[in-house]
């Protein structure tokens, strides 16, 4: 007759599995292929004088890092680790379109300065090398905790919340660059400023759109760090809250505030958008983000 306090730990957690490489190695190596795509691709594009690629590169980096670690550490096992792994995908494949078709008709203001210096161009790419790492870090660290289980645990509330979130988020981040798209290349809308359908909601709904759908990926990939002992798993959570604050204090929103308010802030019509459409979040004013009325 089985001893209880055997059946009791059986029960517990799934069982372990063996693996060709220790999680924390295979961490290793996706942080190092994270940081050598940037660096292979900083010379090519320093010699060339161009950004064009620089969006290209960071999609593919995504790509690359997800699903190597998703082959090291045989999460094809577990549907949590999958739908992970192609919610990142998708997202890489349509933004990176998105960016190169637009870097490629519109070129890229942003580095129309940073690409005259050796040291700011690498510190660039370097940077994005570490926002790869921060926007994949939660999903990473879903797939180590499921990696050593021969079976997974069941999907849960947060599997279902995040992939819900996410889904909005894309959609909204979607639908707001082919809105944008669609208005400027309109003749008539020349030297105008948007605000039909979903800018009529939101200044800056893209935004809206990628920082909810990384929130929505951390929230799901949480549901995996139950069957884990590795408390530091966690602390993924800085991934998708840097990337919260970029955008709306650092590189994202302030930038494009401050440029949209040096183009249309003598306008009446901009003053009354200034006024009744809300910075990031749609219908909902947000005092600590609009900060650059």
């Amino acid at each position: 007759m089985a001893d209880s306090t055997t059946v009791a730990a059986t029960t517990a957690a799934p069982a372990s599995v063996d693996l060709l490489l220790e999680p924390w190695l295979v961490v290793v190596i996706i942080v190092i292929i994270d940081f050598v795509i940037q660096w292979i691709c900083f010379p090519i594009a320093y010699g060339l004088k161009t950004e064009k690629f620089y969006d290209m590169a960071g999609s593919l980096t995504h790509l690359t890092v997800v699903w190597v670690a998703f082959g090291l550490l045989a999460s094809y096992r577990h549907i949590r680790c999958i739908v992970q792994s192609v919610c990142v995908s998708v997202w890489a494949v349509r933004l990176g379109i998105f960016l190169v078709y637009r870097a490629a008709k519109y070129g890229d203001k942003r580095f129309e300065e940073i690409r005259k210096s050796c040291v700011r161009f690498f510190i660039t790419w370097t940077l994005q090398a570490v926002w790869v790492g921060c926007n994949l870090a939660p999903t990473i660290a879903s797939l180590t905790a499921s990696a050593t289980l021969a079976t997974p645990g069941s999907l849960e509330w947060r599997d279902y919340l995040g992939w819900s979130l996410f889904l909005i988020g894309i959609l909204t981040e979607t639908v707001s660059d082919i809105q944008k798209s669609i208005f400027k290349a309109k003749p008539e809308n020349n030297g105008r400023f948007i605000r039909s359908g979903l800018w009529s909601i939101s200044r800056h709904p893209n935004y809206f759109g990628e920082i909810l759908l990384w929130w929505g990926l951390a929230i799901s990939a949480s549901a995996g760090f139950h069957y884990s002992n590795e408390w530091w798993f966690w602390f993924t959570f800085v991934g998708p809250l840097l990337n919260t604050l970029l955008i709306c204090f650092v590189s994202g929103i302030p930038l494009l505030e401050k440029s949209a308010y040096k183009r249309w802030g003598e306008d009446p019509e901009y003053q009354d958008y200034l006024k009744s459409t809300p910075v990031l979040v749609p219908l909902i004013p947000c005092p600590l983000c609009d900060f650059c009325k």
